[in-house]
């Protein structure tokens, strides 16, 4: 690094990097630019990697936190209800979740595809800034139907970008033995955002005004994307300052995805791969009980034990605390047993989720036999819990078969995925069943709870956790992950010579 007078670069344990270092493929050093030669970009307790994950965390924070915007805004006009406020068009406000749902669901795969053929990390910020951009924007719009309904569409969309834009991320910056800890760490930024935007949400609107709030959120965006466009850059080897051990470790580890672009999707082998088939299975699975239980257990409780859910209480936010903690430890824990060679990665993918998926289904099948609140509640935050787990089975499990297309791969299956959210509440509403009948509840419940046993056993027979030929040149098809050096034993090398 040039002398600048402000820090020196050090190595990932914190000391000074060598005046020479082992040269990796010709690797020539990006030159800093100006705001790098004040400060560092990245989170100085990490590598460059995890500032990744946590910048994209943020992200997800940030635009999941904008999503109970609305919510609170009606709470909150609906209890206090002031004779001269600008009062939204309460026939269009009530529809405009689906308007967000479908436009996430239209996102999916162009995301995919404009994370794979152009910089993810661009298409990723992007999707968070103009999300936040629009937050601002829709408080000056309430009286304005049709403007009102764009803007949730476009705000939809944008934010449908960043989940397909992440894994394209991933395939340049996520090591294999890496990826479940990245991955899961990065995805529990949702969560994050649904507990303190309830939190933040709740005390903006009843403290001050519910304005404040969709300012907060976009504002908050807006300075995160700030961030993001400097610490975060498409390739480990665009980085000015990663060390070459680090960006050693990532390239050995990714192979060939982290260098050529190829011209040609394999289109017709992604849509007929057995593996691809299992994962868009589980999605499918994994998306109807999360509905089925986001749209139906506010009514089974209210009509079998007279019990109501507040939507900004404990309750309403435990689940995200749980998910908080669950998500990065099955991802640690994934990455553990691959690392040490106690499971290979089929195993362990297909292990995840089967032990997910089955508790989740036992859960809800046993719900509608309850006869307490408490315990019914006990069994939904279980499976909530165990939802988690998944993440690091079948969500993960895009990077472990086609890392080149793992983008374009998500799309496709988070597509299916929001199909099962439209088309779970349109099937279960035309039962007109009674609520009241436990026996309506059992096949409600039980319906999702069989489709995620099922999603289990589909999923051990077609899955795979290995690299499928048509993802990768053909001398990388056989790659062996015992070749795949540790990130220590790269250190210790270098420090050698």
């Amino acid at each position: 690094m040039p002398n600048s007078g402000k820090y020196k670069r050090k190595n990932e344990d914190n000391s000074p990097e060598p005046e020479s270092q082992v040269p990796f493929e010709a690797f020539i050093r990006p030159p800093l630019r100006a705001i790098d030669k004040y400060a560092e970009p990245k989170i100085s307790w990490l590598s460059h990697r995890y500032t990744v994950a946590v910048m994209a965390f943020l992200g997800f924070a940030v635009i999941y936190g904008t999503r109970f915007n609305l919510m609170m805004a009606r709470m909150y006009f609906d209890n206090i209800k002031p004779e001269n406020e600008t009062r939204l068009h309460w026939s269009t406000a009530n529809n405009l979740d689906s308007f967000s749902l479908l436009s996430n669901l239209v996102a999916q795969l162009p995301g995919g595809l404009l994370a794979y053929k152009f910089p993810s990390n661009k298409v990723f910020g992007l999707g968070v800034v103009c999300s936040a951009v629009l937050n601002i924007l829709i408080p000056l719009v309430t009286e304005h139907q049709k403007i009102l309904v764009t803007f949730y569409f476009l705000q939809g969309f944008a934010q449908g970008l960043t989940i397909p834009a992440l894994f394209g991320i991933w395939r340049f910056w996520s090591p294999t033995f890496d990826r479940s800890k990245l991955t899961t760490i990065a995805l529990s930024g949702m969560y994050a955002g649904m507990m303190l935007g309830t939190i933040i949400c709740e005390h903006l609107s009843t403290s001050i005004h519910p304005t404040i709030m969709f300012i907060f959120f976009g504002l908050l965006g807006i300075v995160w994307f700030g961030f993001w466009y400097w610490l975060v850059l498409e390739k480990p080897r665009n980085h000015p300052t990663i060390t070459e051990q680090e960006l050693m470790y990532i390239e050995k580890s990714l192979g060939e995805s982290a260098k050529h672009q190829v011209p040609c999707i394999p289109w017709i082998k992604i849509l007929t791969s057995l593996p691809v088939f299992a994962i868009v299975i589980a999605t499918f699975c994994q998306k109807w009980s999360y509905y089925t239980l986001g749209y139906y257990q506010s009514r089974f409780f209210r009509h079998t034990f007279s019990f109501k859910i507040n939507e900004d209480g404990l309750i309403a936010i435990l689940p995200y605390i749980i998910m908080l903690i669950i998500l990065p430890l099955g991802g640690f824990l994934s990455d553990f047993l691959r690392q040490k060679r106690i499971l290979s990665t089929t195993n362990v993918r297909k292990i995840f989720l089967c032990v997910s998926f089955i508790v989740q289904g036992v859960c809800l099948l046993y719900l509608p036999n309850v006869h307490t609140a408490p315990r019914a509640l006990l069994l939904i935050l279980g499976c909530k819990a165990m939802s988690g787990f998944a993440v690091s089975g079948f969500i993960v499990n895009h990077l472990d078969i086609a890392p080149r297309y793992a983008s374009i791969i998500i799309g496709i299956s988070n597509t299916v995925g929001f199909v099962a959210g439209i088309a779970c509440p349109i099937l279960t509403d035309l039962m007109r069943f009674d609520q009241t009948d436990k026996g309506v509840w059992s096949t409600v419940f039980s319906s999702a709870g069989g489709l995620l046993i099922a999603g289990a056993v589909l999923y051990v027979i077609l899955s795979s956790g290995q690299l499928q030929s048509w993802a990768e040149p053909k001398r990388e098809e056989q790659k062996d992950l015992s070749e795949i050096p540790e990130e220590n034993s790269l250190r210790n090398d270098t420090k050698e010579v």
